[in-house]
């Protein structure tokens, strides 16, 4: 029940007992809900803003570049040191 309530299905739907097959319709609705949603986010995981300069666009999807710094020096010293000493 709660993979269909996820993927945006009608309530008949989620609560019934019949198997649902080629849900194509309702997959394509959630991918879409998933992309709004996540592209509507002010702040990456770690509270860095995403607008202006700290933003940049990789394969479709929006990151943030003060995370990205901070990976790229936690790699420069090859892990060393843990990640959270760099953000």
């Amino acid at each position: 029940i709660y993979y269909r309530a996820k993927q945006g299905w009608p309530l008949e739907r989620v609560v019934s007992p019949k198997r649902q097959y080629n849900n194509a319709e309702s997959n394509k609705k959630a991918v879409a809900a998933a992309a709004a949603k996540k592209h509507a986010q002010t702040h990456c995981k770690r509270g860095h803003p995403l607008s202006g300069d700290n933003v940049y666009e990789y394969r479709g999807m929006r990151h943030c570049r003060a995370c990205k710094r901070a990976y790229d020096k936690y790699l420069y010293y090859k892990k060393q040191r843990p990640l959270e000493e760099f953000l």
